[in-house]
């Protein structure tokens, strides 16, 4: 009898010590990829669209400047910091603009890398402006197709590309990658 209610206790301990995620599988499923964010078919889906393709988002903000919309933040599930941020225009309900940022760990960290992926992009290289009298311009460089709506904006010290910017261009093409699945 002694030796069964051992063998029940040590099991029983044994199965408190081992570890389960926390993360819902919905979670996991959250965990972007550039791949997956350029499916998105910029100028032409809507947030319904969206949430279909990548799950509802993490935060969403009103924007009421210039252009007024709603922005949708992803999470990266393990930093907590945004991956992704998608614009949303108010009168027109479609996704306008898809942020991409780049993490140390993603080949597109290095701008060669990142021009690559888009082999067919005529890049414009324009250097950060001042936006206000009293701030000094961010040490960026952008490298831009107009044509494509494709922005790669990249800082030389630390030599790091920062980001990747996909808008919806007069074409209404945003990329140059063959996307096989696109959601329209």
């Amino acid at each position: 009898m002694n030796k069964k209610i051992i063998t029940i206790i040590s099991f029983i301990f044994l199965a408190s010590c081992s570890t389960t995620s926390t993360r819902s599988s919905q979670d996991l499923a959250l965990d972007l990829s550039l791949n997956q964010v350029e499916k998105l078919n910029i100028g032409n889906v809507d947030a319904n669209d969206v949430k279909k393709a990548l799950g509802d988002p993490d935060q969403v903000m009103q924007v009421r400047s210039q252009s007024q919309g709603n922005v949708w933040i992803y999470l990266d599930k393990a930093s907590k910091s945004p991956r992704v941020s998608l614009f949303f225009d108010d009168e027109t309900r479609k996704l306008m603009s898809a942020t991409w940022f780049v993490r140390e760990q993603d080949p597109e960290v290095q701008l060669s890398s990142a021009k690559r992926r888009y082999p067919h992009a005529k890049f414009e290289i324009i250097k950060s402006k001042w936006e206000t009298g009293h701030s000094a311009p961010a040490d960026e460089v952008y490298y831009f197709d107009k044509n494509l709506g494709l922005k790669l904006i990249y800082s030389p010290v630390p030599n790091q590309v920062r980001s990747i910017v996909r808008i919806a261009s007069k074409q209404g093409q945003v990329s140059d990658r063959t996307v096989s699945s696109s959601v329209k």
